[in-house]
């Protein structure tokens, strides 16, 4: 199984995240880490199930919480580019691809 790769941009994003909906309710933040966690697991085991939505990145969206995971290959790798919230606009993550 390839190994996750988080940016340090990518990783401060989900760690703001998982602080923010903690803040909101009481192991809300572990919710949405343990999702994270299990969107992770699914990318590591089978990358090419998400399609690419610009250049070679693909997109994971998480199933209970608004967010998305834009990653991309490479080589033994799966380097994560952002943990992004869907409402937000999304050139601010395009940029970094």
């Amino acid at each position: 199984m390839p190994k996750i790769v988080f940016t340090p941009v990518a990783r401060q994003e989900a760690l703001d995240a998982q602080d923010w909906y903690e803040k909101q309710s009481k192991g809300l933040g572990q919710r949405f880490r343990s999702e994270l966690d299990r969107q992770l697991g699914r990318i590591a085991s089978k990358p090419y199930h998400f399609a690419p939505v610009v250049a070679d990145a693909r997109r994971a969206p998480l199933d209970r919480f608004p967010y998305e995971i834009y990653f991309r290959e490479k080589g033994d790798e799966i380097h994560i580019i952002s943990c992004f919230h869907s409402s937000r606009n999304p050139t601010t993550w395009q940029k970094r691809v």
